[in-house]
Formats: C-alpha cells, structure tokens, sequence
C-alpha cells in the first residue's frame, strides 16, 4: 500500500520545484491441500478469468497479510526484520506483538491441530481460522526482496522454509496463497544507503518502507528525505528505482555486484532470480495461486529532476512492461519466437547504438522483439499452472486508470492483471476535499476504476483480480461500501487492505481507526476485536464457483438480500460438489434460498463462522436464479423481478479505455482549476498530443 500527498500547499511548492525552482531445492509438496490449480479463462467475448478444472467460474475475496513484512519502525535504521523468519519461532506460539512495528506477527499456534480445531476468537493467535471463519479464501503474503536475497545472488532458505510454514497453514484452511514481491518506496534501507548525503532545505529526514536489501539501494548520492514532507518525493528512491530499472551492474557500495547465484549480474537480474528461486520451491503447491511481480512501481527520476514522476506512458513502456516480459520468460520457459539471451547478457540489454524502437502501441498482439529486447530472458523455472500477477504503476492510484498502453506483452495464457482501486482514498479530488469521505464528480463512480481495469484486462489477454481496495473505517459506509459494489458488478475478485495493524507509536487512546478487519490492539496483544464495520461490508454473500456463466450477482448489507443469474451449459448430478455452483452466504444472510431455472438446490451445509454454503446442481442448459430473501422480505426485487422475468441490477460493467478514461479526467481537470490536479497531467500524464493511445 502506498499513500500519496495530501497537502494542497506541499503539492504548489512541488509544482514549482519540478518547474526548475543459495541453494537450490526439489520443489515443495502440495502440503495436503485439496485445493486444485486454477487457471485462466480466455472466452471469446469478454475478460478472461479464473477457473478450476471443471471450468467454473471462480471469484476469490481476501485480505493482505502485512505482518510478514520486513517493514521499517522506529529503531529499524540497518537493523534486522522485527519479527523472526525462522519457522521454529512460530511452532505452536506467536512471537510478542512490537507496537512499533506496522503490524502484528503472522502466526497459527494451533496449526498442529486439525482445521476446525484451531481456534478463531480474536485474541487465539491463529490468524488463518480467523480469515477461514470470516469467509475469505484468498491471503496476499506480502513478501520483501530483502529477506528472500538478503545479500548478492544468495537466497535464504530459512525465509523460504518460513513461507512455506504459512502456506502450509493456508492449505490447511482450504485459502489461496498469492506469494507477493512487496514494495513500499523501494527500501527501508534508503536512508542507511545515503546516509553521507545532507538533506537539503526543504527536504526532512525519512526513509523507505520496505522491498529491496541494502545492497541493492543505489542513490547515486541523493538524499533519503522527503520533498515538501512527502515520502513518496524521496531523492533517493527516485535514484534506487532509477538504478533497479537500467539493471545496474553497481551496488550500494560503489563496486560490481556480487553475481553469486543470480542469472545476471544486475539489480533486476538478481529480483528476477528470486522470483524464479519462489517459482522453484512453490510451483508444485496448488496453494499458492502465483507470483505477483512487484508491488505499486513507480519510475526513476525524472530527467533534470530528483523526482520519480517521469511520463508514465513512457515509464511503462521502457521499463515496465519489458520487465514483466522478462520475468515471464525466466518464470515460464515461453519464448514467444525469440531466441533465448545468452548467459552473459540474460536482460538483452540493447546497446546504446541500436535502431530506434518503433513507436509507443505499435503493433498489434505480442509486442515487437525490438522493443522488449531481442531475446526471450532464458528459462529459470518452467510455470504452467500458476498465475503471474503484474500491477501498473502505483501513480494508477491517483487517477483511477493506467496511462499505460495495455497491449498483450507475453502469450503466457496464465496472466492476471491486478491493479489497485483507491477511489475517493488515493485519487487526485481527495486533495481537494479537506480532509474526510468526499462528495466528487471524479472519480465519476466507484465503478469507473473497475470499468478502466476490465478495459486494460481485456487488451492484455489477461484476467482481473484487484490486489488492494481498502480506506479508514470511518468512511466505510460511504467509500467501503461503493467499493464492494462496484467489485460485484466487475465479477472482479479482490484483496482488502489489511488483515490486521499496529496502532503505531501514536496514543493508545486514538487507536480505532487502523484499516484493518480487526481494530488494532491497544496494549501487547495481536488485535483487538472486528470492526463492526468491516463485518457489514466485507461479510459477503457471493458465487465462489459458478456452473455455467455468471451473468451477474448482487449483495444488498443493509438487507442482507442475495441474487445471482447464471447460464447452464449442461447438467451436473446432485451432490457432485466438484461441479455444482457454490455459493458462500455470510451469517447475516440468514434467508430462505430460492433456485428457479435450470438447476435446483442441493444442499445447504452450514461453514465455520456461523455462515452457510450452498450447492446448486444445474438440470439443463439455460438461465438459472439463487435468491436468498432479506430482512425487508422485498429487498432482493431490486435485483431480480419474477413477473418481468429478467435480471433488474445495472448490466455488467462496460470497459472503459484509457483515452475515455483520460478525457473524463481532463475534462474534471479543468473545471478543478487546481494547480496540483495540472501538476498530475503536466507531470505524470504529458500533453493529450503525447498520449500513444489516441
């Protein structure tokens, strides 16, 4: 998660200033988990999504687990993580919770008895009865580059053994493991790597978050402190990213680095190589759902500026895109008719004499060779049944679409796009707001960020799964709430952040308002209760599997109401609960469930947590309805209308493309009349006469 500036008079003096003022292992066991591999769906007409092998549809719901992170604090200046890596530390206890840090420690102390055993009251310490109990099936491990590679081309195999401890106790849970590459401000190490370098006038001490190890900071002698109070306007990020993107040869400390067993000598070589070190020991476990490549990246400096705001179109395409390409390659073994790189240049780095690269968006399906690099990154690991996740910039957050030209990069069938939608948290009006929910034309809807997705999706050949939605508990009757609706009528699964959080070192007193599910805990302990709130609009009812085609669901919190339409393509027997649709009911959703159509209900079964599953067997080909009555008796009407005979809620979204989604914006942009929302289209955007989209 990233936050971004929120002060309107830091964002004019910014305007001005930018203006010139180890070793390898066999792969791990499936651990036991009756958890089948997903893969992704390629229909004819429509996004891509993800399926089991029956072919049903499959939207998975779940949370960030952040307390695996190697995160800074207070004291944390060249230290070693706050929490222990060493799976030993976590056999049947859960270390003590460091308030300093941003979260609690990631544990199960019961994970030695059987599932339904473990305990979910909050204070058990078995985070994943506690996320199974609440209904997810998704986790997001977010993991940190300086732990899996703590120093030049050696990767630990304790921190590989520590995340192969937690997705152990997913599988034990029947929950989804996305093992994610994390980054927040590139490093917790920036200031340590510039410690020589004296902040300027205007500039105060700070440093990252978290993501890269020491030796992989190279600020080239910028400053680590934050422009104008901004930690995102770092000097020394801006020059560590910079570094990472141009594959630097040259470390933190001046000299080569160290290739060890890296595949290259470079900063992304060696990022690429711990990817494919996750891809070796993981890629047998149906758990782990995929790798997603790196967390909310941001470009290098800007030329003639210490700032990371460089054109995102060109970011993308230069830097980005060609990144991902590469791990797809050295993750996947497909070549897409290249010819692999040789040992010594595994990037294809072209040199600097080489013919220019054809034009933004030229082309049309896998992108020309020239412009990724003539050669395919050579074959690491040989992925064919788990996702690879890939996110646009982070700056996505601040517009609620990616300046990105969103052409297919790879023909691995196996891609998710999985942007991050902050609408009215993140975006550009929340400057303008004051402080508190805001009441804005733009964002024009909750679903305008999702609409902007499925159109990015869909142009790369790739499915939609949103790895970060999430906002203060305060605003969650407004912001939350819009968030999850727009969720269910993209048919897009998510990922809220966060599970669970500190209360910092801020007063105890004031420690309700954290984001996670739970409410932070205000002494030692490693939460404190749910949040009311969260449980209103994160407790959903929702299709898990869907026979057939999922036409649309619907989930009114206030009632309770449920209704979904799908299309059967076939009959599925009574109790073959391998084919049936199912669907998760949360205990609010306390209804009668109605089946009308082209199936009939199986079963109900009641789900830990005080919720119910249903089983929906499809008798023939054709259109099927589940309802499940609310509280009101009438409420689910607004959905589905038994005399008209059709589904009543909004169609299914529409994409929306990125030269419609700039539009809007620069229309809103206008009237704002804000020097900080010019700041964005000058900075991040470029002249509409740039943009290689139109």
């Amino acid at each position: 998660m990233r936050t971004f500036p929120a002060s309107l008079a830091g964002a004019l003096t910014i305007a001005c200033f930018a203006a010139g003022c180890s070793t390898a292992t066999s792969p791990a066991p499936a651990n036991g988990s009756s958890l089948p591999f997903l893969h992704v769906v390629h229909p004819t007409i429509g996004t891509p999504y993800l399926a089991d092998p029956e072919g049903r549809r499959v939207i998975l719901r779940g949370v960030a687990a952040s307390g695996f992170e190697d995160q800074d604090y207070s004291g944390a200046a060249g230290t070693t993580p706050h929490y222990p890596i060493d799976p030993s530390a976590y056999a049947g206890r859960c270390p003590a919770n460091d308030q300093r840090a941003p979260d609690p420690p990631l544990c199960e102390v019961e994970a030695s008895r059987p599932p339904s055993s473990q305990s979910a009251a909050p204070g058990s310490e078995d985070d994943f009865a506690q996320i199974h109990r609440f209904g997810f099936n998704l986790v997001r491990l977010t993991l940190n580059w300086s732990e899996l590679e703590p120093y030049p081309g050696s990767y630990s195999t304790i921190y590989l053994n520590r995340i192969a401890q937690v997705v152990h106790w997913a599988a034990q849970q029947g929950i989804y493991v996305i093992l994610d590459m994390h980054e927040d401000q590139y490093s917790r190490f920036l200031a340590t790597a510039s410690a020589s370098a004296p902040d300027p006038t205007g500039c105060s001490p700070s440093n990252g978050q978290d993501g890269a190890p020491l030796w992989a900071v190279v600020t080239d002698g910028q400053p680590s402190c934050a422009l104008f109070g901004q930690n995102e306007l770092n000097p020394a990020m801006a020059a560590a990213f910079q570094n990472f993107w141009d594959n630097s040869t040259t470390g933190a400390d001046g000299k080569p680095i160290p290739q060890g067993a890296a595949p290259g000598p470079g900063l992304e070589d060696h990022y690429i190589g711990a990817l494919a070190r996750l891809a070796r020991r993981f890629g047998n476990d149906p758990t782990v759902l995929g790798y997603e490549v790196i967390n909310e990246p941001l470009p290098g400096a800007a030329p003639g500026t210490p700032l990371p705001l460089s054109n995102l179109y060109a970011f993308s395409d230069h830097d980005l895109f060609p990144f991902y390409r590469r791990v797809v390659e050295a993750l996947t073994g497909v070549r897409d008719g290249m010819p692999t790189c040789s040992a010594n240049n595994p990037s294809g780095q072209v040199p600097p004499n080489a013919p220019a690269a054809p034009p933004t968006g030229a082309g049309s399906g896998v992108r020309s060779a020239l412009w990724f690099g003539r050669c395919a990154y050579p074959s690491l690991s040989h992925l064919n049944r788990q996702e690879i996740l890939v996110e646009p910039t982070g700056y996505t957050n601040l517009v609620d679409f990616a300046p990105q030209v969103s052409v297919p990069f790879t023909s691995y069938p196996n891609l998710v796009y999985s942007p991050h939608v902050y609408t009215h948290v993140f975006t550009v009006d929340r400057f303008l707001g004051g402080g508190g929910a805001v009441a804005s034309s733009y964002p024009p809807s909750y679903q305008f960020g999702y609409a902007t997705a499925i159109a990015d999706a869909q142009s790369m050949h790739a499915a939609l799964l949103v790895t970060e939605f999430g906002d203060s508990p305060a605003e969650d009757s407004t912001i939350l709430a819009g968030m999850t609706a727009a969720q269910e009528r993209s048919k897009s699964g998510s990922v809220f952040w966060t599970w669970k959080e500190n209360c910092g070192n801020g007063p105890r007193s004031g420690c309700v308002n954290g984001w996670g599910v739970y409410q932070p805990p205000p002494t030692g302990a490693q939460n404190g209760p749910l949040a009311p709130s969260r449980i209103e609009y994160l407790q959903r009812a929702w299709p898990v599997e869907t026979a057939g085609t999922l036409v649309g669901y619907l989930y009114d919190p206030v009632s309770h109401s449920f209704a979904m339409k799908a299309l059967a393509s076939g009959t599925v027997a009574l109790g073959d609960r391998g084919a049936e649709t199912v669907i998760s009911l949360p205990p609010a959703c306390k209804g009668a469930v109605i089946v009308t159509g082209a199936a009939k209900l199986d079963r109900l079964v009641g789900a830990p947590g005080g919720g119910r599953i249903a089983y929906v067997a499809t008798t023939t080909h054709g259109a099927y309805r589940v309802e499940v009555s609310g509280e009101s008796g009438g409420a689910t009407s607004v959905v589905w209308n038994r005399e008209a005979g059709r589904f009543l809620s909004e169609p299914p979204l529409q994409p929306i493309g990125e030269v419609q989604a700039r539009s809007a914006f620069e229309a809103w942009a206008e009237d704002a009349g804000s020097p900080i929302v010019s700041l964005v289209k000058s900075l991040i955007l470029g002249p509409p006469g740039q943009d290689p989209n139109r």
